[in-house]
């Protein structure tokens, strides 16, 4: 099984008979999911290989999910080959749209456009960012034993329910009983930039 983000994976059949694939209507693949035929090649021995690619862009609020594909050879369909997907985005990264920006991305997680700039050192003007640039949110985090969100929440001077909703895809129970499970990775924005100085008194312009 291989996972996918929001780039893709490319998958390679081999064989002496003509291939189709298709999506597994028990497990079907989430929606969005794109499969390409890119490349047809000729082997020394006249198999042929197929190679296709698996590519998706989620949107902002989907959840991790596992997606199958069938591969099998026509028209007689003597042997089926399953390919599974675990589909999950990326919840420390976002794909700026157009009409973007740093600010209007702050705004909608909640955070200071500063913070955001901080996060990412490859962007030179933080004014012009290009449509479609992958931008760093915060940082990654693999649970421990232990930790629960609020806990976390107050270690990272990050918001509570902000950190629950952009990781609610592995919380598991409901409600304040959810929990984190030790080795999760999940994505932290801490709050760099509302956070007293220490020593000056002052709230923090940049972390």
């Amino acid at each position: 099984m291989a996972s996918v983000n929001s780039t893709s994976q490319r998958v390679t059949l081999k064989g002496h008979y003509n291939f189709e694939v298709s999506a597994d209507a028990s497990t079907p693949p989430p929606s969005g999911v794109q499969l390409v035929l890119t490349a047809i090649s000729t082997r020394p021995d006249d198999s042929v290989s197929l190679q296709y690619e698996v590519s998706w862009s989620p949107g902002l609020t989907a959840p991790a999910t596992l997606g199958c594909f069938l591969a099998y050879d026509t028209p007689f369909r003597i042997k089926t080959v399953r390919r599974c997907f675990r589909f999950a985005r990326d919840r420390c990264r976002y794909c700026l749209g157009p009409n973007e920006g740093l600010e209007s991305l702050g705004r909608r997680f909640g955070v200071d456009w500063l913070q955001v700039y901080m996060a990412n050192p490859t962007l030179r003007n933080p004014d012009a960012v290009p449509p479609y640039t992958l931008v760093n949110l915060g940082v990654s985090y693999q649970v421990r034993a232990g930790d629960t969100p609020a806990a976390l929440a107050r270690r990272f001077a990050a918001d509570e329910a902000q950190l629950r909703s952009l990781n609610d895809y592995l919380l598991t129970g409901t409600g304040d009983a959810a929990y984190f499970a030790a080795g999760d990775l999940i994505c932290v924005l801490p709050r760099a930039c509302d956070r007293p100085c220490l020593g000056h008194g002052s709230s923090c312009n940049v972390f």
